[in-house]
C-alpha cells in the first residue's frame, strides 16, 4: 500500500474518530440532555487533575440540572403514599448526594444547603418507608398467627428485613427477625418406594436420602421419617416396574483385497534377470454383533398438606438410559480385513443392566429435584 493510499483510508478513520469523540464530549452530552454521563465525564477529568475550566462549568451545570430533576422528581410523586414512589424519591436522593459527596470541592458553597435540604427529606422518607414495611410486616404477622400458613410468615421475613434496611428502630427487631425466618420454613419429607416388590430398594433409599440433603430456599427435606406430625408436606414418590429390554442386531462384512504373494523371475530385454511380483486375490469377513441394552424407570409424585404450604401438582417422570457394545468375529484371510475389525474378543461383557438402573434412577431423581426443587 503506498503513503498516498494509506492516507486516503486513515484521513476518513481519523475523522470518523474526532466526530465520534465530540459527540461524546461532556459539552455534547450536557446539551444533549445527558446530564449524569456529562456530570460522569467532567469529573473524571478533574479528579485526573486533567480538567479544565469548561470541564468544571459542565460539572456544575450538569449538577444544578441533577438536583432540579431530583427535586422535581420528589415533588412530582407527591406524598409519598405509595411505598414504592416513596423508594424511588429516596433511591434518587441518595445517588444525588453520592454525585455531591464525590464533587463537593468543585460545586458552589450554596449547594450545601440545597443538599441539606434534601438530606432531611430523605429521612422523612426512610423513617415513612421503614414504618410502611413495619406495617405490612405486622399485618403478615396477624394473617401467619391465624392460619399458620408459611406463605404469610416468609412474607413477613421480607417485609423485616426491609425494616431493618431503612434502620427502622423498633424493640426486638432482630429477634422477631429470626422468629420469622423459624416460622417461615417448609418442611417435607419425602417416601420413595418400588410400586411392586423390593428389589431396588436399598438403591431407591440411597439416591432420594441424597435428594433429601439438598435443602432450597425455604425448604428443608427429611427422607423416611417415622411420622409426618411435624411435616408441611409429603411427598410419596411411586416407582413403577424398572423396564429392561436388550435389542441385538447382526451384520456380515465381506472383504476382498488383492496382496503380493510372492515372487517369480523373468529376464529383461537386456538380458537382466528382474523379479516381478505375483498378486492374488484373497478374502474374508467380519461378523458384527451389536447387543444394546435399554433401561427405563419411571416415578409418578403426589404431594399432600395439611395446611396448603405445599404449592405442587403431581407429576409422572420417566427417564431412560442405553449401552452398545459389538462382538466381532472374523474368517477368512485376516490380510484382505480392516483393521477396526481384527484384535477383537468374542468374550466382550455386555452387560450394562446394574449400570444403566444405577444411571436411570440418578437421572429420575435429578428430573425431579428440577421440576420440584
Amino acid at each position: 500500500m503506498t503513503y498516498t493510499s494509506t492516507l486516503k483510508f486513515l484521513i476518513p478513520f481519523a475523522v470518523l474518530t474526532i466526530l465520534l469523540l465530540a459527540c461524546n464530549s461532556p459539552r455534547k452530552l450536557l446539551e444533549s440532555g445527558n446530564y449524569e454521563k456529562a456530570f460522569q465525564k467532567a469529573l473524571n477529568s478533574l479528579q485526573k487533575e486533567k480538567g479544565t475550566r469548561e470541564d468544571k462549568n459542565i460539572l456544575i451545570k450538569a449538577f444544578n440540572e441533577m438536583h432540579k430533576e431530583t427535586s422535581a422528581s420528589k415533588e412530582q410523586l407527591g406524598d409519598f403514599q405509595n411505598i414504592d414512589d416513596a423508594i424511588i424519591a429516596y433511591d434518587n436522593i441518595s445517588a444525588l448526594n453520592e454525585h455531591y459527596t464525590q464533587a463537593k470541592q468543585w460545586l458552589k458553597n450554596d449547594y450545601e444547603s440545597k443538599m441539606s435540604t434534601l438530606q432531611t427529606e430523605q429521612e422523612e422518607l426512610r423513617v415513612s418507608i421503614a414504618e410502611s414495611y413495619w406495617t405490612y410486616a405486622q399485618e403478615d404477622i396477624t394473617l401467619y398467627k391465624e392460619s399458620s400458613r408459611k406463605a404469610a410468615a416468609q412474607s413477613a421475613y421480607a417485609n423485616l428485613q426491609q425494616v431493618k434496611s431503612y434502620r427502622g428502630e423498633y424493640p426486638d427487631l432482630d429477634q422477631l427477625i429470626d422468629a420469622m425466618y423459624q416460622s417461615s420454613i417448609i418442611n417435607v419429607a419425602i417416601y420413595a418406594t418400588e410400586r411392586f416388590g423390593r428389589w431396588n430398594e436399598w438403591d431407591i433409599d440411597r439416591e432420594f436420602d441424597d435428594l433429601a440433603r439438598r435443602d432450597r430456599g425455604w425448604y428443608r427435606f427429611d427422607y423416611k421419617p417415622l411420622n409426618t406430625e411435624d411435616f408441611d408436606c409429603v411427598m410419596e414418590i411411586q416407582l413403577y416396574d424398572l423396564d429392561l429390554n436388550r435389542f441385538e442386531r447382526s451384520n456380515v462384512e465381506n472383504f476382498s483385497k488383492e496382496i503380493e504373494d510372492g515372487y517369480t523371475t523373468k529376464v529383461d530385454t537386456s538380458g537382466n534377470t528382474i523379479n516381478v511380483p505375483i498378486y492374488r486375490t484373497v478374502t474374508g469377513s467380519a461378523s458384527v454383533n451389536t447387543l444394546t441394552t435399554v433401561v427405563e424407570w419411571s416415578a409418578a409424585v403426589q404431594w399432600s398438606s395439611p395446611n396448603g404450604d405445599c404449592d405442587f401438582y403431581p407429576q409422572r417422570f420417566s427417564e431412560e438410559e442405553d449401552e452398545s457394545c459389538q462382538i466381532i468375529q472374523t474368517s477368512g484371510d485376516e490380510r484382505a480385513i480392516p483393521s477396526q475389525y481384527l484384535n477383537q474378543f468374542s468374550n466382550v461383557n455386555c452387560d450394562f443392566e446394574d449400570d444403566l438402573k444405577e444411571e436411570v434412577l440418578e437421572d429420575l431423581v435429578d428430573a425431579i429435584s428440577r421440576e420440584y426443587f
